[in-house]
């Protein structure tokens, strides 16, 4: 993991706080190693004795909001292939609405919630604004972080480059 990445983790965990995470692909492609980035992004970040689960890891976002509810501080949790569910096309829709409100309401229990999905132009734009920050990954192994803010004055996020990082496949069994 990069230095800024790893740094502005820190930071948060000293001051209490959740993170929460976009990866996305560049070219919209599937197979490009999303899904491995956050299983060792969430490795990296759990802070709670049993680690990942496959229980923090979930393909729906309803399971995902009852493992936010569920799993103590510090705990790392996976939403793949978050485009199924929380699509811009259903930006009004009951579940979008429990995860804007999960991650605007969530800091105060300091979880570290990772979602995946092939490009950010599937995700709901309110949710988007909601992310500390946004990996676009560039090819299997490589990737580019970015930091996510927002322009009040237009009313759109903002994402600034931060720092390119690579990772590896999956060595750890428990992992895979």
């Amino acid at each position: 993991m990069g230095s800024w990445l790893e740094a502005f983790y820190q930071k948060r965990v000293k001051q209490d706080r959740d993170v929460t995470i976009l990866i996305t692909d560049d070219s919209n492609e599937r197979g490009t190693g999303k899904t491995t980035l956050a299983l060792k992004l969430a490795s990296f970040m759990d802070r709670t004795q049993e680690g990942i689960t496959s229980g923090k890891t979930t393909l729906s976002a309803t399971r995902l909001e009852e493992a936010y509810k569920e799993y103590p501080k510090g705990s790392s949790l996976i939403l793949d292939e978050t485009e199924a569910e929380l699509s811009k096309y259903r930006a009004s829709s009951g579940i979008n609405k429990a995860i804007r409100d999960l991650i605007s309401m969530g800091r105060v229990l300091e979880k570290y919630t990772i979602f995946t999905a092939p490009a950010s132009g599937v995700i709901d734009n309110d949710l988007k604004s909601l992310f500390d920050l946004w990996i676009l990954v560039q090819r299997r192994g490589k990737a580019i972080v970015h930091y996510c803010d927002y322009n009040p004055y237009k009313g759109h996020p903002l994402f600034k480059k931060k720092e390119p990082i690579e990772w590896t496949d999956i060595q750890d069994n428990d992992l895979q």
